[in-house]
């Protein structure tokens, strides 16, 4: 009796179904604390002490086009030579750049997740 040929598995999706666990796991964890922060996701540490008033700064200074010296960074700097190092041409930054900075707070958490 011949046996009968064996089928290729069917193509699985594990980039996918890995990035859609990823994302639920991460908004399991974020998304609490956002509802309790009334929409910000906020936690105590350099985040919030640094991370959300620098990139407001940086939002409001690409929109209102001042990149050049920065009076609110240390006590006077290049705003390119300040910020190039952290974030400035960070993909995060560039979606950043679609909102006003007052709604950076609300941002990061979806951001984050």
């Amino acid at each position: 009796m011949k046996n009968k040929p064996i089928a290729p598995p069917k193509k699985q999706h594990f980039a996918l179904r890995s990035f859609l666990w990823g994302v639920c796991i991460a908004a399991a964890f974020v998304v609490p604390t956002m509802i309790a922060n009334n929409g910000m996701f906020i936690y105590y540490g350099d985040y919030n002490v640094q991370v959300i008033p620098f990139y407001q700064l940086m939002v409001d200074a690409v929109h209102s086009r001042q990149t050049g010296w920065s009076v609110n960074t240390d006590l006077g700097s290049s705003f390119v030579g300040a910020y190039t190092f952290y974030n400035l041409f960070s993909p995060f930054f560039a979606l950043l750049l679609l909102f006003p900075s007052s709604a950076v707070p609300y941002v990061m958490g979806p951001m984050t997740i």
